[in-house]
């Protein structure tokens, strides 16, 4: 190697280790700041606090069934499932031989009375001129007390399978020939009976459903503030408001909490949705989850005051997706959009 490489090679070595050697340029913070994105806190409504599964219960008489009181023979039948029916709009027309029975019964006991009544009236005036025994007179009266249970009981039966005394003629006249109506007005969602057959008391033949439900069930994760607001959130329908009733004293077996509300509008009973709790304006804000930091002093955000940023303690409520709900920070704050962006000291951060 010729003397002139030699001193070209030290050179070089030289000028490398020196620019090695040079200390690195100060970070500049107000730059570091400069360079973070900073988002406005937005107001809690954008973000659910909550969301459970919930149904629509079915309301008390919603479901009604048109059963026969006695045994009956189907003679026609009025409705066909989906037809929109009034109360005491005829279903079923039936035969209730039992029912014949029992008006035949009960007119024979009133015509018998009444023949023992005049009777009795006779032999009292008999006796009142000493024509005729008091035992005579005792023993019609006697009678007349067995002729009374008789058109009492008869009259019982009637009215047990839903008629009554007044319709006795005619029930004994037509072979119990009787129509069946709906108790409440309604849809008809269901026809069992089938003409000409001879169905047991209460077997059911026309099911009736009657308007929606405004009860709904819930399975909360956890228990909704006493400020939060609910509704009730169905695949393209718009949400319905609902307010909370009571909620059950002992948690599910998978941890949830059953709670009932009320809704503003009823919906049709058995309706899956969602139920959303939100808190009210002013009380939480949403940030995006990114936002949050956590050590072991707990949750945090770094806001941004002035040209400095500032860890700021905040209570996280919940998260859902991209967001969180929190408390802590107030409307027009601004925070960083990721709390690792000012982990270190240097980006301009203040305890």
């Amino acid at each position: 190697m010729s003397a002139r490489t030699l001193a070209w090679l030290t050179a070089l070595l030289a000028a490398c280790g020196s620019i090695e050697a040079a200390p690195a340029p100060p970070v500049d913070p107000g730059a570091s700041s400069a360079a973070i994105r900073w988002v406005a806190v937005r107001d809690a409504d954008s973000t659910a606090l909550l969301e459970a599964p919930a149904q629509v219960l079915a309301p008390p008489g919603s479901r009604v069934v048109i059963t026969p009181p006695l045994r009956a023979r189907i003679l026609a039948i009025r409705v066909q499932p989906g037809a929109e029916v009034a109360a005491g709009a005829p279903l079923v027309e039936v035969a209730l031989p039992e029912a014949a029975a029992a008006a035949a019964a009960y007119l024979a006991a009133v015509d018998e009375l009444d023949a023992y009544a005049r009777r009795a009236a006779q032999l009292e005036a008999l006796r009142q001129e000493g024509l005729t025994r008091a035992a005579d007179l005792a023993a019609v009266e006697l009678e007349l007390a067995r002729l009374r249970g008789s058109r009492d009981v008869a009259a019982t039966a009637l009215r047990a399978a839903g008629l009554g005394p007044a319709q006795a003629r005619d029930l004994a006249a037509s072979g119990g020939r009787t129509t069946l109506r709906a108790t409440t007005a309604g849809f008809v969602t269901a026809v069992r009976a089938v003409t000409g057959a001879t169905q047991p008391a209460d077997e059911p033949l026309v099911e009736l459903a009657t308007g929606g439900g405004a009860r709904l069930e819930a399975r909360l994760p956890r228990p909704l503030p006493a400020d939060a607001r609910a509704e009730l959130v169905v695949a393209g329908a718009a949400p319905v408001a609902a307010r909370l009733i009571s909620i059950a004293p002992v948690r599910e077996p998978d941890g949830a909490t059953l709670a009932w509300f009320e809704l503003a509008a009823p919906l049709p009973p058995g309706t899956l949705g969602t139920l959303r709790g939100r808190l009210g304006p002013g009380s939480a804000v949403t940030i995006p989850a990114a936002a949050l930091g956590r050590d072991a002093r707990g949750s945090y955000v770094w806001r941004r005051d002035q040209a400095a940023s500032r860890r700021v303690p905040v209570q996280v409520l919940a998260t859902s997706g991209a967001d969180a709900l929190v408390l802590g920070l107030g409307a027009g704050d601004q925070v960083a959009a990721v709390a690792s962006a000012l982990a270190s000291p240097a980006a301009g951060a203040q305890p």
